[in-house]
């Protein structure tokens, strides 16, 4: 009984891993790379430009360059003779330090690496467009299949990312920004990963939040038919996308730039801050009311949100437009003030702090003496206490000096 049950168990969790599970991993592995490729290409463009501080390659070229420097056939493969001698023309004509023995070998070792890198994420890349293409065919017609495999890998599997609406769609990838304008107050984001599409990029500044939106209608009804149909529909929803793109294309051009939506962003961000205390009467109509507006509880006149009443009752602005600060400049033009002018000798007696010291250096005094020796008594009666005492009211002595001294009691 026990065997069947781990049998079926197995067999259920090897019928849950689908294709899509290691399409995830394949593109969560591109991003990985592409991230240690940046970080090697950086080392290694840092080393060689000690010896060839004006190397006009990078990237692969750069990996490539490095990796055959003494080869002259290996660079003609990849670029024209003329090309090559001049590239040597301007390396000898430089003033790089000069490499050779061990040093040569061991930066050659790190572009053979980053060369190496660079291959394994093509392999990579065309696995997951063709395995992407295969398991989400209408959705790789709309969109590249690296693209779709990001998505992809957000949702976790083909059937959530189906579910998912044309308006999360379009968002997929700015959480960031998202969740910024819910609680900032900022602008939204237009668009997340659907931005890596030429459809959306290729637009101007201000017509890519219209691109984004058409593409992800069209997405989300290409995506609930390859996970649940498994028809073909592709080319009609490229037509109608098609059909979309002209009419964007053929609407006025507002020539905004990225910097003018940062100053709005600002000042949406600023009004929203100053507006936190609006809130909705939900009983009815939908009706901006502002906390002033409710009755106070022990009665007297509310005063309205944002102002407070100062000490002689006039109402001060402490937030928005009315702030303190807007009141005209005080007026120093006239004579001096009192304080302004010289300073004036006092005609009263003479303060406490101004009188001379005292002279220490007469006789000593009782505070100077030894412990226990404490002078006469005093004035107005009764026997001196012996230093490190204290009375209490039931007239009972306690040292303060040890444990009795944290016993409950009134002293003074």
């Amino acid at each position: 009984m026990k065997k069947s049950f781990i049998e079926k168990a197995k067999k259920e969790l090897k019928e849950s891993y689908k294709q899509d599970a290691y399409i995830i991993q394949a593109v969560r592995s591109l991003d990985d790379l592409d991230e240690k490729n940046a970080l090697v290409f950086q080392r290694l463009e840092e080393w060689i430009k000690i010896h060839f501080p004006n190397m006009p390659f990078a990237g692969e070229d750069a990996a490539y360059y490095v990796a055959n420097m003494n080869n002259r056939e290996a660079l003609c493969e990849r670029w024209p003779e003329e090309k090559v001698d001049a590239i040597e023309e301007k390396k000898q004509s430089g003033f790089g330090a000069g490499l050779a023995g061990k040093d040569e070998e061991a930066v050659q070792k790190l572009a053979s690496l980053l060369l190496q890198s660079y291959g394994t994420r093509r392999v990579l890349e065309e696995y997951v467009s063709t395995a992407s293409a295969k398991l989400m065919p209408n959705a790789c017609a709309l969109i590249e299949g690296v693209l779709a495999a990001k998505l992809l890998s957000i949702a976790g599997s083909v059937e959530k990312l189906a579910l998912f609406p044309a308006s999360t769609l379009q968002v997929l990838g700015a959480e960031k920004a998202l969740f910024k304008h819910l609680r900032k107050g900022t602008l939204p984001p237009k668009h997340g990963l659907l931005f890596q599409s030429p459809y959306v990029n290729g637009q101007p500044f201000d017509k890519r939040g219209k691109a984004a939106r058409s593409l992800a209608a069209k997405l989300a009804i290409a995506l609930k038919a390859d996970a649940f149909t498994g028809r073909y529909i592709a080319d009609e929803l490229k037509k109608d996308l098609d059909a979309r793109a002209e009419r964007i294309n053929d609407l006025p051009t507002r020539n905004i730039q990225q910097k003018d939506y940062r100053e709005l962003d600002y000042q949406r961000s600023r009004s929203f801050r100053h507006d936190r205390g609006k809130s909705f009467d939900r009983s009815g109509p939908q009706r901006e009311r502002r906390f002033g507006d409710r009755p106070r509880k022990f009665g007297g006149e509310r005063k309205p949100f944002g102002e407070r009443r100062s000490f002689g009752g006039e109402r001060r602005q402490f937030g928005g437009g009315g702030s303190s600060f807007d009141r005209p400049p005080r007026d120093f033009s006239g004579p001096h003030r009192e304080f302004d002018g010289p300073r004036r000798e006092s005609s009263g007696p003479r303060r406490e702090f101004d009188r001379p010291r005292k002279d220490f250096a007469g006789p000593r005094r009782d505070f100077d003496r030894a412990r226990g020796e404490r002078g006469p008594r005093r004035e107005f009666g009764g026997e001196r206490r012996p230093f490190g005492e204290r009375r209490f009211f039931g007239g009972e002595r306690r040292s303060f000096g040890g444990k009795q001294f944290f016993k409950k009691k009134r002293r003074f």
